[in-house]
């Protein structure tokens, strides 16, 4: 986990103070975390997935059945949305000028 904090961190192109700031919590916690020194509380961690724009599943490195590291957590409820609703299926490819 703690490398995978660093990875979207990094990926959203904040520091570890502008991370920590957003939060609520000391820049040193997320030296701490991302070092695994320390565990992150559940309550802390959904406040980073949500200034990341990541699912706490993308944190735990659990990716069902997409395993693309660049699908957003976003990205991947459109597609969910999508393989559930076949009757509009065609009209999303339509509007994608997909054949």
């Amino acid at each position: 986990m703690a490398e995978k904090l660093l990875y979207y961190r990094k990926k959203k192109g904040i520091t570890q103070r502008q991370l920590a700031e957003s939060i609520g919590v000391k820049h040193n916690s997320i030296s701490a975390w991302e070092k695994g020194t320390n565990a992150i509380d559940i309550e802390v961690l959904y406040r980073i997935c949500c200034v990341l724009g990541i699912s706490i599943s993308d944190i735990y490195g659990r990716y069902g059945s997409y395993g693309a590291d660049d699908l957003s957590f976003t990205e991947r409820q459109i597609i969910e949305a999508y393989r559930g609703q076949p009757e509009m299926q065609t009209a999303v490819q339509r509007v994608l000028d997909i054949r």
